[in-house]
C-alpha cells in the first residue's frame, strides 16, 4: 500500500498529489496520537459520530484499534483494487476508488480527521448499498466480530471465516502495521491474534501462527519456488499481495510470469476496452500485454491432448516430472507445529504433500477462454 501511494505521488506529482505520501503518513499519525487524548478522541468521535464513543468503556486500547482498522479497511480496498475495470465503482474517473481520486482527498481541506472521514464516506458509498453518512460509526468490537463465530455453511459471512481461518492457521496474513512505514505502528499484530483467537481458539498466540506459517512452506514451498507447466502467473505491480505470489518464468515449462505496470490486484481479469468508457477509462495500458499472454498460453493449451485421458505429457515430448525445488528450509525446531487443543488442523499432516497444479493451470484456461470469448463482443 505504502508503495502506491508513494507511486502515485511521484508519477503523478503534476497533478497536485505530490504530498499525497507524506499527507497520508501525517494523517494517521494525527489519527494514533489523537485516540489517547480526550481531546482527540471528542474530535475524532464527533467526525465519525463513533458509537460506542471512544473513551467511553473499559477498552480503550481495543475500541482504538478497531476503529483504526476499519479506517485503514478502507486504504486497503481502494488500493487493493485501483484501476481495476471491474465495474462502475472503479472504472469512473472522476470519483472512482482508485489511489489517483484518494490522494485528492489526502491532500485536499479540511484538518486530517476530517480527510480521513471523506475518505471513509467515499469508499462506503461505493461499497455499502444505501450508506448514509450521518449515520452513526459503528465500532462495536464484539458485534463485528459475531458473525464471523458463526460456523454455518450458509452463515452470511462465511467466505470471510474460511479466509481468516487461513490467515490465522496457515499463511499468517494478518495485516498488521506493525513496522516503520508510513502507518505509524497503527495496529498491532496483537489485535490481529485477538481476532483469532475470539474467532476461533483462545490458545492461538504468535507462537503458533509462526509455527504453522513454517508448516505451510514446508508442505507448498515458497513462491520463489514454485514449478508448474502450462501456468501464466499474473501480477500488477501497484498489488500489495504481488509480494508473496512467483514472479519466475520457466519459458520450457510453460510458466510465464508476467506483472502489469500500473495494476492492481485484479487488473487482467477484465478485458481491455480503452473504447468502452472514453471519458472514464484509467485502466493501464499495459494491461493489454497480459491478456495477449494469456490468450496467447490458452491458444497453446487447447492443442494439448486430454489431462484427462492419460495422454497429456504437459505440452513436453519427453514427459518428466519436474524438478521438484519447493523444499523450503526449515528452522531448527523442524517446523512441528504443535497445535493448541482445538479444532484447528495441523497441516504437516495433511496427506497432500505438495500443490496440485492442474487447478491453476485449467483457471488461467477457463480466465483465457472468458477474456477471449468477451473480447468478441
Amino acid at each position: 500500500m505504502e508503495q502506491t501511494l508513494l507511486w502515485e505521488s511521484n508519477n503523478n506529482a503534476s497533478n497536485g498529489v505530490g504530498q499525497c505520501h507524506a499527507e497520508t503518513q501525517l494523517a494517521f499519525e494525527d489519527a494514533r496520537n489523537k485516540m489517547y487524548t480526550a481531546d482527540g478522541q471528542n474530535e475524532y468521535n464527533n467526525v465519525f459520530n463513533i458509537e460506542p464513543k471512544l473513551g467511553s468503556t473499559s477498552t480503550p486500547d481495543l475500541d482504538a484499534s478497531n476503529f483504526l482498522s476499519t479506517i485503514f479497511g478502507s486504504f486497503q480496498g481502494i488500493i487493493q483494487y485501483t484501476f481495476d475495470d471491474q465495474g462502475k465503482s472503479t472504472e469512473n474517473k472522476t470519483d472512482g476508488l482508485n489511489v489517483a481520486n484518494l490522494c485528492r482527498i489526502m491532500v485536499g481541506n479540511g484538518n486530517y480527521s476530517q480527510r480521513l472521514k471523506q475518505v471513509y464516506d467515499w469508499e462506503q458509498s461505493w461499497d455499502t448499498y444505501g450508506y448514509n453518512s450521518s449515520d452513526p460509526f459503528d465500532n462495536d468490537y464484539w458485534a463485528d466480530i459475531d458473525p464471523f463465530r458463526n460456523t454455518s455453511f450458509y452463515g452470511d459471512l462465511a467466505y470471510m471465516r474460511g479466509w481468516m481461518w487461513l490467515s490465522c492457521n496457515e499463511f499468517g496474513w494478518l495485516q498488521t502495521t506493525d513496522n516503520n512505514g508510513i502507518f505509524q505502528n497503527l495496529i498491532p499484530l496483537s489485535f490481529y491474534l485477538k481476532q483469532c483467537q475470539d474467532m476461533f481458539n483462545a490458545s492461538i498466540d504468535a507462537v503458533y501462527v509462526q509455527n504453522q506459517v513454517s508448516a505451510t512452506f514446508q508442505r507448498l514451498g515458497l513462491p520463489q519456488n514454485y514449478r508448474a507447466t502450462n501456468v501464466v502467473l499474473p501480477n500488477g505491480s501497484l498489488d500489495p499481495w504481488s509480494t508473496l505470489g512467483c514472479n519466475v518464468t520457466v519459458e520450457s515449462q510453460h510458466q510465464y510470469a508476467r506483472t502489469t505496470v500500473g495494476g492492481a490486484h485484479c487488473v487482467d481479469m477484465y478485458p481491455y476496452d480503452p473504447s468502452k468508457y472514453p471519458e472514464n477509462t484509467v485502466e493501464p495500458t499495459d494491461v493489454s500485454k497480459t491478456i495477449q499472454l494469456v490468450k496467447q498460453e490458452v491458444a497453446y493449451y487447447i492443442t494439448l491432448p486430454s489431462p484427462f485421458d492419460g495422454s497429456n505429457n504437459g505440452g513436453n515430448s519427453n514427459p518428466t516430472t519436474p524438478t521438484n525445488n519447493n523444499t523450503a528450509t526449515s528452522p531448527a525446531n523442524n517446523n512441528t507445529a504443535t497445535s493448541p487443543a482445538s479444532d484447528k488442523t495441523d497441516p504437516v499432516t495433511s496427506p497432500n504433500e505438495g500443490a496440485s497444479m492442474t487447478s491453476v493451470s485449467m483457471s488461467t484456461v477457463f480466465l483465457g477462454i472468458l477474456i477471449y470469448f468477451v473480447n468478441l463482443f
